[in-house]
C-alpha cells in the first residue's frame, strides 16, 4: 500500500445477483398470489383462497423490498476510505426489522479521526456451529461502527488486514526503518534456536472415517429406522474434513527455527523453508472473537495465529498452535520498536547481541 490513500471495493456483483435472484422470486411470487386470487375458479371457502393470495403476495412484496434495497446500493453505494486524517465510511450494519420494511439500506457516514480509533475486529456470531452472521467491527471513542460481509467486495478479514497495514506503513513505517529489525535478527540468532510444537493429530482423519463408514453399516444391519446414521455419518465426514484441514495449515509451521539468514518454518526438521529476514515486514497477532447462540452479544478473542506480511505484499500465516505458543514466536519476531532502537545502541557500543537485546526489554531465547 504505496499511495497515501487507499480505498475498498464495494460489493457491485453480489448486489447485481442479490437483487435479480429477489427480484425474480418476487415476481414468481407475484404472479402466484394473483392466479390463487383472481384467476383461479372460486373455492367453496373464500376466505381460504384470500389467505393463500395474502400470503403469497406478503412473501413476493418482502423479497422485492430486498430486490430495492440491493438496487438502491448500486445508486448509492457504501465506501471505505483510508487516508492520513483517518476512516471515512459509508456503510448499513444489517435490516433490522424496521428496515425490512424499507426498500433502502439506513447508510450512515462514519468520519473517524485516527486520534479517534481505538482497534478493529472481525466478529462472528453462530447458531449451532452454523456461522450466521460476520462483521468488522471499530471500536472508537464515541462508540461502536460496524458493518457486515455483504457490504463490500472483500471479506471483513480482508478490510481488518488491509486497515492495519496501513496504520502500519503510514505510523510505524519511519519507525520501523530506523529500527532496523532485520539486523538485530540477523546478529541476535547466530546459533540458532528451534521450536517443534505438537499439533492436531492426523489420525483423526481415519478415525472419523471409520467411524462415517460404521454408522451406516450399523444402521444397515439393524434396520434402524429414521435418519440417524446418514445424519452421524455427515457428521463423522464433516469432523474429517476439519480435522484434516486444520492437520494440513498447521503442519506447514510446527517446526520453527530462528536462523541468523531468516526465519525456518516446515513440517520437520529436515524440509524447513527460510524466509529471510529482510523479506518480513511486520508479523501481526490474529485473534477471532465468535458467539454462540442469540442470547450472546460479544466474545472473548482468542490468539489463532501469527500473520507474517512481507515485502512484496504477501502474507504467510502460523496457525494451529497453542495460544501461549503463538504468543512466545510473536514476542521473538516483532519486539517493540523503541527496545530495538535502544538494542542497536548497546550493540553498536560493544554489547554483545543476546545480551543488548534482554537489556533493551526484548524477550530472552
Amino acid at each position: 500500500m504505496n499511495s497515501p490513500a487507499s480505498s475498498v471495493r464495494p460489493a457491485v456483483i453480489n448486489h447485481v445477483v442479490k437483487g435479480l435472484l429477489h427480484l425474480t422470486v418476487a415476481a414468481f411470487l407475484g404472479f402466484a398470489a394473483i392466479q390463487f386470487g383472481f384467476l383461479d375458479e372460486r373455492m367453496q371457502d373464500q376466505g381460504v383462497q384470500f389467505g393463500f393470495a395474502a400470503g403469497f403476495g406478503a412473501v413476493a412484496l418482502g423479497f422485492a423490498l430486498a430486490g430495492c434495497r440491493n438496487i438502491h446500493a448500486l445508486f448509492r453505494p457504501p465506501f471505505l476510505q483510508l487516508s492520513p486524517e483517518g476512516v471515512k465510511l459509508r456503510c448499513w450494519h444489517g435490516t433490522g426489522f424496521t428496515g425490512f420494511f424499507l426498500p433502502y439500506y439506513r447508510m450512515r457516514d462514519y468520519t473517524i479521526s485516527w486520534a479517534d480509533f481505538g482497534q478493529t475486529e472481525t466478529f462472528t456470531h453462530r447458531v449451532n456451529g452454523v456461522p450466521i452472521v460476520q462483521e468488522l467491527r471499530i471500536k472508537t471513542k464515541q462508540g461502536l461502527v460496524a458493518f457486515g460481509w455483504d457490504v463490500f467486495s472483500p471479506n471483513v478479514a480482508r478490510i481488518q488486514r488491509s486497515i492495519l497495514d496501513y496504520i502500519d506503513e503510514v505510523f510505524r513505517g519511519t519507525k520501523r526503518a530506523e529500527a532496523r529489525l532485520a539486523d538485530l535478527q540477523r546478529l541476535r540468532w547466530q546459533q540458532p534456536l528451534q521450536f517443534r510444537f505438537t499439533i492436531i493429530p492426523f489420525w483423526l482423519v481415519p478415525l472419523a472415517l471409520v467411524g462415517a463408514v460404521a454408522a451406516v453399516a450399523t444402521g444397515q444391519a439393524l434396520e434402524v429406522k429414521g435418519d440417524w446414521p446418514p445424519v452421524i455419518a455427515i457428521m463423522c465426514l464433516l469432523g474429517a474434513f476439519i480435522a484434516g484441514g486444520k492437520w494440513w495449515r498447521a503442519r506447514r509451521s510446527c517446526t520453527v527455527e530462528f536462523r541468523s539468514d531468516g526465519l525456518a518454518l516446515g513440517p520437520s526438521v529436515n524440509s524447513l523453508r527460510v524466509i529471510p529476514w529482510t523479506d518480513i515486514q511486520f508479523v501481526r497477532p490474529q485473534t477471532f472473537t465468535s458467539t454462540y447462540g442469540w442470547g450472546s452479544a460479544g466474545g472473548t478473542p482468542a490468539l489463532v495465529g501469527l500473520e507474517l506480511r512481507k515485502i512484496n505484499g504477501s502474507y504467510f500465516t502460523i496457525e494451529g498452535l497453542k495460544p501461549a505458543e503463538l504468543q512466545r514466536l510473536h514476542v521473538l519476531l516483532e519486539p517493540p520498536l523503541d527496545a530495538v532502537i535502544a538494542a542497536q545502541a548497546s550493540i553498536a557500543r560493544g554489547t554483545a547481541p543476546e545480551a543488548a537485546a534482554v537489556a533493551a526489554g526484548i524477550a530472552a531465547r
